[in-house]
């Protein structure tokens, strides 16, 4: 990668943070949570985006933002009527600018809408203010005089030698400089040095900037966003010249001679004597007061600098999480190569494989830590979201949201907005009542959607919830029966009729919209969440709301898994889908309907799948045990094994990248002794025992 490239890399990164900040602080200020700096903010990020777009001479995405700006600049001067219909047409900016960004970085044409919304802008600039009549009333201080008014500003621009290193022109300052205003400039060219000591990617010059325009420090120093902390930059106002008070009709004529020489007269005068002597007994003077610390008692204690960061590319990231896998598979070979004999005549060295597994497994939670980002990247986007669909479904919905401060691996990130995106869809679209039902129920006009996330151990759980009408069980039981997904005569639980939910092509909606009706859905959101090894559940109370839970690992590169054998091979099974290890001949296996083997299990039937059968492979030795496996929120299933080896942390590799996918399974590892194990999905392989498993004669004890 050349220089250039690397430095359009990095601004495209930093354009998908200002991008980020900008539509955070748009939703901020459409929940009226906004700061005092709020639309600053946004100003500040519009401008750094065009800032580097000049730079790299892409003119369409100057262009668009140049009239963002215009727009923004005239809203944080409150020359601009502030509401619903001026956030969002900030909001269309907001991806208008998105799109021209991508354009830019893929070499695409700017999208047609980018035009329509620069019209859009100056039209609103064109408008009406926010004042009565088009006329605003001037505040007037009659306990002060006015201050001067400047005409200008005196800018010394100093930039550091390395400017040019960052992709920054002082000429495209310069030039926009003066779209404020009439400028004049002095450059400075005492810095520079002799020819053989001149460095062509370093910059000697400095320059004096006189501004002749009406404008705030603010719009100067906006400009100079871009090249903050690479220059020396200093503000000074031009001031107009203060016309003299015009004097009174009646005021005494005298000439400033006159008025000169009765100063001096009164200088020389003698002092007049003290009408009374000071008191005898008078109090010496109080001493001069102790000089004040340099910090007021009420002055803030100055705040820590903020900690320096570097911009790491995540396929490194990976590489790092490779090498140490690959180093806690070497640990793990290792420690099995010793046998008993060794550990007796070695206690040193036992120790200190002791204590190299707990800094492997420290290497990889810190490796883990570095990959992982706060939920909020994703969360931020869904108020936007939720006052979209509840204009369109003519409903008031207020979002809540907590916990956007969890971590959780980036690759697990990326593939959540698409599920988060249709439950709230779901939540609104056939959860919330309408203001007027809502009212007849008892319940506030306005309804409730709490997106909330938390970690508990490895796992991190995302909840959606609404207090909307919950799942009409008798419409959902009426559809299954007309699709045929159950029979009129079928006995369900509440439970069994929530999960129908899920089935492909599965809908309510009476009418294809573009919001529902389609039936894809909660089948999708379940598909997506089971890839990533996760767990979806759903709680419905008639009247009271739905709530949908979604248990999703807190990284898929490295997990603890429970590794077991079965004909003759080794698998590993996720440690936290584990529920309990049950010795095959202390339980009963019995047949239900239908031929399936099942055990009881806390008072309920679980279904139990010979894993060997399942999988296709020829059985080398006794069944031994049943690994009990949650599938799903109270859902468990019973898998039928050899052997149980033990725990051990597996580094998970891609069987779809190097291989191809594999029914059943989620990935491989390496084992500690060079030998490659298939991690198994133990809702994949419900799905793949989905034909019913008869029950072999004299298993049942």
């Amino acid at each position: 990668m050349s220089g250039l490239d690397e430095f359009r890399a990095i601004y495209f990164q930093e354009c998908a943070e200002l991008l980020d900040a900008l539509e955070q602080e748009l939703a901020a200020i459409a929940d009226q949570r906004a700061s005092p700096d709020s639309v600053n903010a946004l100003f500040r990020a519009a401008h750094s985006i065009k800032g580097g777009a000049g730079a790299f001479g892409f003119s369409d995405l100057v262009a668009f933002t140049h009239a963002f700006e215009n727009l923004l600049d005239a809203w944080r001067q409150d020359r601009l009527a502030v509401g619903p219909s001026l956030i969002q047409l900030c909001l269309r900016a907001s991806d208008a600018l998105a799109g021209l960004v991508q354009a830019a970085q893929t070499g695409a044409p700017a999208p047609a809408s980018a035009a329509e919304l620069i019209a859009a802008m100056q039209e609103r600039l064109a408008g009406p203010s926010d004042c009565a009549d088009g006329v605003c009333a001037l505040p007037l201080d009659l306990a002060a005089p006015a201050a001067p008014t400047p005409t200008g500003w005196r800018i010394d621009f100093a930039p550091h030698r390395r400017l040019f290193l960052r992709a920054n022109e002082p000429l495209l300052l310069l030039r926009e400089l003066a779209e404020l205003g009439p400028i004049d400039v002095a450059c400075d060219l005492s810095a520079l040095p002799s020819p053989a000591d001149f460095d062509p990617e370093h910059c000697y010059l400095r320059w004096r900037i006189e501004l002749t325009a009406n404008c705030t420090r603010d719009n100067v120093l906006a400009v100079f966003d871009f090249v903050e902390g690479d220059c020396d930059l200093a503000i000074t106002p031009l001031e107009a010249p203060v016309p003299p008070d015009p004097m009174p009709i009646d005021a005494p004529a005298f000439s400033f001679d006159d008025l000169l020489a009765s100063v001096r007269a009164e200088a020389a005068a003698p002092l007049a004597a003290p009408d009374q002597p000071p008191a005898p007994n008078a109090p010496d003077l109080a001493p001069p007061p102790e000089p004040s610390s340099p910090r007021s008692a009420n002055t803030p204690p100055a705040q820590e600098p903020p900690k320096p960061s570097i911009r790491v590319d995540l396929d490194r990231l990976d590489r790092l999480a490779d090498l140490a896998s690959e180093v806690a598979i070497a640990q793990a070979a290792v420690t099995q190569y010793l046998d008993e004999d060794i550990r007796r005549a070695a206690p040193d060295l036992v120790r200190g494989l002791d204590a190299l597994t707990q800094h492997v497994r420290a290497l990889q939670d810190a490796v883990m830590a570095v990959r992982a980002l706060p939920l909020k990247s994703v969360f931020q986007r869904f108020p936007r979201l939720v006052r979209e669909v509840a204009a369109a479904t003519g409903k008031a919905v207020r979002l809540d949201i907590h916990g956007g401060e969890v971590e959780i691996d980036k690759t697990v990130i990326e593939q959540l907005a698409d599920p988060l995106t249709h439950m709230i869809r779901n939540a609104i679209d056939h959860g919330i009542e309408r203001p007027d039902a809502r009212r007849a129920a008892g319940k506030p006009a306005e309804g409730v959607v709490t997106l909330a996330a938390e970690q508990i151990g490895a796992r991190v759980l995302i909840h959606l919830r609404d207090d909307g009408a919950g799942v009409n069980r008798a419409k959902v039981r009426a559809k299954a029966i007309e699709r045929g997904l159950i029979t009129e005569d079928a006995v369900l639980s509440d439970e069994d009729v929530d999960a129908l939910i899920f089935a492909p092509g599965f809908s309510t909606a009476d009418q294809i919209s573009n919001l529902s009706g389609r039936g894809v859905g909660m089948d999708v959101v379940r598909a997506n969440i089971v890839k990533l090894g996760g767990r979806v559940s759903l709680r419905s109370t008639p009247g009271a709301g739905c709530a949908v839970t979604l248990s999703l690992p807190l990284t898929l590169a490295v997990m603890d898994g429970m590794q077991i054998e079965t004909a003759g091979e080794r698998f590993v099974l996720p440690l936290a889908a584990i529920v309990e290890s049950l010795d095959r001949h202390a339980v009963r296996v019995e047949a239900l309907p239908g031929g399936r083997a099942s055990v009881r299990f806390r008072g309920e039937f679980a279904p139990v799948i010979d894993l060997a059968a399942c999988l296709g492979l020829t059985r080398a030795g006794p069944r031994r045990f049943i690994i009990l496996c949650e599938i799903e929120a109270g859902k468990v299933i019973g898998l039928i094994v050899d052997d149980v080896i033990g725990q051990a942390q597996a580094a998970v590799k891609s069987l779809e990248q190097n291989y191809a996918a594999v029914p059943g399974v989620s990935g491989a590892t390496i084992l500690g002794d060079g030998r490659v194990a298939l991690i198994l999905d133990p809702t994949a392989l419900v799905d793949l025992a989905a034909r019913p498993l008869p029950l072999a004669r004299g298993h049942a004890a």
